[in-house]
């Protein structure tokens, strides 16, 4: 019950969180049956709520069996679908037996309509990288089988990729790859457990390699870099906010790639040029849209600008103590991978018990129609998100017309040379694919 309540609320925050959700091939997902999500674990709680939320199933998932250390602990834990997974180093040898016992209930007759994520990489760090496949997957599929709970387990690997997982209002790709049948590896399960176990975990592997943005650690400023030219010059409409759009994850994926192969000569040419770009359009206030986007100083931007004032005030005044309580929290946590899964958390908790309490306060104090108006208030923080951003590019484009002309030229040569570095990446066959000419 507490699931579906949270369900369309978190959906809503995720809207806000992120400017886009790509969800890419989603209808692969299978219809019937148990579905193991086996995806990369780049954030915290993000990934998880972003599979919770977007697709039509009922979604367990798994975390460190140490958590459940009191029955309230798991009372909890077990409101929001979460199961526990034991692990020898954190829950000693003992517990780790009982996972087998775990395995094979997650898939019982009658939920049919049930899936499984599971973080195949253990643990969750911010980069774009695909650090080791664990076998918990594998296991998993095979003891539903054996157990004799289900005839047939689809594993779909999902890769989770974000522009920047740590920061908001960025953007969500996540991308669904053809389902493994687990029975294809019974026979070889049949002659030999262990091997069958690494063959479809190799599997899996090499699936979220094709689906994952992976930058080697000592290329990532080049690829950063090439990655904001092409955003700057390929826009995307503010709505939806939810897409199928799968054109911008291919592009960046093979910039990576791209940027992988190239030898540490180049590379360290490309590292220089993009390093005096970007320094000099930070000297000058500007982001490198700006240079790119169209003129926004229109007289309809204008005047969403002096109408919108007084209400995108009064709604980032309002929401100021859960984001602010958010923010306090997050900076507390020791990993940078847990920051924006806690700030998020922690500030929709609060704005939802926030609402309700000026609601109530508004019912004793002025009657109904006080109450009546308090969800107005939600309604304006959110506006105060696209209307600081507009607020923004106007300040930009301001600095950009002030900017003088020989500064704005030797901008303009530097991103061209850059965007000759960028194009030879781009995958040939998308109609998009080309970077617009200055």
């Amino acid at each position: 019950m507490v699931y579906e309540i949270l369900r369309p609320i978190v959906r809503l925050a995720l809207k806000i969180v992120f400017k886009k959700i790509d969800l890419i091939r989603k209808e692969r997902i299978p219809g019937q049956g148990p579905v193991i999500f086996a995806a990369n674990h780049p954030t915290a709680f993000i990934d998880h709520a972003l599979l919770a939320c977007f697709q039509s199933r009922n979604l367990q998932f798994l975390t460190r069996g140490d958590y459940y250390t009191n029955p309230v602990n798991t009372f909890l834990l077990g409101l929001g679908h979460i199961r526990p997974v034991y692990r020898i180093h954190e829950s000693g040898f003992t517990m780790a037996k009982t996972n087998l016992k775990s395995f094979a209930g997650y898939f019982m007759p009658g939920k049919e309509k049930e899936a499984l994520m599971v973080s195949v990489e253990g643990y969750t760090t911010h980069e774009k990288r695909l650090r080791p496949v664990r076998k918990g997957a594998a296991r998993i599929a095979f003891e539903t089988l054996e157990a004799g709970t289900a005839a047939e387990v689809h594993i779909v690997p999902v890769g989770l990729n974000y522009t920047y997982a740590d920061r908001f209002r960025s953007q969500a790709m996540v991308v669904f790859d053809e389902p493994i049948r687990a029975s294809d590896y019974m026979g070889l399960l049949h002659e030999n457990k262990a091997k069958a176990v690494n063959a479809l975990t190799e599997e899996i592997k090499k699936r979220l390699e094709a689906n994952v943005i992976i930058i080697r650690k000592d290329r990532e400023e080049v690829a950063e870099a090439f990655f904001t030219l092409y955003r700057s010059d390929h826009p995307r409409a503010s709505r939806p906010v939810v897409t199928g759009f799968q054109e911008q994850l291919w592009a960046e994926k093979a910039i990576a790639d791209g940027v992988n192969a190239m030898d540490d000569r180049t590379y360290e040419e490309w590292n220089e040029l993009q390093k005096y770009y970007f320094s000099t359009l930070e000297r000058a206030g500007l982001q490198d849209e700006t240079l790119v986007r169209r003129n926004v100083k229109t007289f309809s931007n204008r005047l969403k600008l002096i109408l919108g004032f007084l209400p995108a005030t009064a709604g980032c005044l309002w929401s100021l103590p859960p984001f602010w309580l958010g923010k306090r929290m997050s900076a507390k946590m020791k990993r940078r991978s847990f920051v924006s899964s806690v700030r998020l958390g922690v500030s929709l908790g609060t704005l939802i018990g926030y609402s309700l309490i000026w609601g109530v306060i508004a019912w004793f104090l002025s009657g109904i129609w006080a109450a009546i108006w308090v969800p107005l208030l939600p309604a304006a923080a959110w506006f105060s998100i696209p209307y600081r951003e507009l607020r923004e590019s106007w300040r930009q484009d301001s600095r950009l017309n002030r900017l003088p002309l020989q500064e704005h030229a030797g901008l303009m040569i530097s991103r061209e040379q850059l965007l000759a570095g960028l194009k030879p990446l781009l995958p040939p066959e998308s109609p998009r694919a080309a970077v617009r000419k200055l």
